[in-house]
């Protein structure tokens, strides 16, 4: 970053490491809102109410809209959060030495 060397500033690590997480969780976001949208649009709002199948009461789009989508997003997220995104420490400032070692 030019600024950082202009005013000679040392980058803290933990900032690589939110900024990571913070693109994935961005996509993670929108992933998830075109799937819901798009599984409500082409199951449901593409025919009339007349031709709607239901699921255990459920129109069919309801359920995998509102019910599968969100419960296999959910899984999605778990595996994100434990596999991709780190612990760092909480501290105020941590060298980067520090920072690849685990406590």
């Amino acid at each position: 970053m030019k600024i950082l060397d202009e005013y000679q500033i040392e980058e803290d690590p933990r900032l690589r490491t939110a900024s990571k997480e913070m693109l994935i969780t961005l996509a993670f976001g929108i992933v998830y809102t075109l799937v819901y949208l798009g599984v409500a649009w082409s199951i449901g709002m593409s025919k009339p109410v007349q031709e709607y199948s239901y699921i255990l009461g459920f129109p069919a789009w309801l359920f995998w809209a509102m019910i599968v989508c969100p419960l296999a997003f959910f899984a999605l997220a778990i595996f994100i959060v434990t596999r991709l995104f780190k612990d760092v420490s909480l501290e105020p400032w941590v060298s980067e030495t520090e920072a690849k070692e685990p406590k």
